[in-house]
């Protein structure tokens, strides 16, 4: 039999009968394309696709810049004595169980780039998990950044907040790829695992400091 198959031929199995006098033909079931998702055309669009928890991070986002100007300033930035390329502070408060953050991102020379603020969170209400959550969302911001634009940035991040005990608590910890098993017994261990696990991922040189704020004797 000269036979090809053509563009519309459709691939089939073959099978005896119960009788074992003929064949059956079985026809595969056709194959289900998966949809593709929607690419996003703005940064903006692209962080309200994520997942609920993530999208709450940036409820309040402000970029003075779009994302690639945002990128251009900090690699094309002159130095001033410091190989620092950018700087964050963030910080949250607890009034009363009503948790909330805030942070500020800019260049050493106090460009300011982006600002965010948003609600926090948690069963109970508490100072460490609003600070965490600013922290999170700050570094989970650079994380995204990066993503969008494709880019691996190496740049030397300060990252600051007044909450001297999660700057404790992210430095013992992110020597390590997985988590000691008494440290997830810890209060809000969800959310410095996120902060940890998101600083890892990114190839960026985080140094972790601690500033005085309203909380301390003496501050700055």
């Amino acid at each position: 039999m000269n036979w090809k198959p053509t563009a519309t031929s459709t691939p089939v199995h073959a099978r005896l009968s119960i009788h074992g006098n003929a064949w059956i033909a079985v026809i595969a079931s056709t194959p289900v394309v998966p949809l593709r998702s929607p690419v996003q055309a703005t940064f903006a669009e692209f962080l309200a696709a994520l997942e609920f928890w993530e999208t709450e991070l940036f409820s309040d986002l402000t970029m003075m810049v779009d994302c690639y100007e945002f990128i251009r300033m900090v690699e094309t930035q002159r130095h001033r004595n410091t190989d620092i390329k950018l700087l964050t502070m963030s910080d949250g408060s607890d009034d009363a169980g009503a948790m909330t953050f805030g942070w500020i991102i800019s260049l050493p020379d106090g460009t300011r780039l982006a600002k965010c603020s948003g609600p926090v969170y948690g069963p109970f209400g508490t100072s460490f998990r609003a600070e965490g959550y600013g922290f999170l969302s700050v570094t989970r911001f650079l994380f995204r950044l990066s993503e969008f634009c494709r880019i691996k940035p190496d740049w030397r991040v300060k990252l600051m907040t007044d909450n001297l005990g999660l700057i404790t608590r992210l430095e013992k910890s992110l020597p390590f790829s997985d988590p000691f098993p008494n440290l997830t017994l810890q209060p809000d261990w969800d959310v410095t695992n996120k902060i940890i696990k998101t600083l890892q991922s990114i190839q960026i040189d985080p140094i972790l400091e601690h500033v005085k704020g309203h909380q301390d004797d003496h501050t700055l």
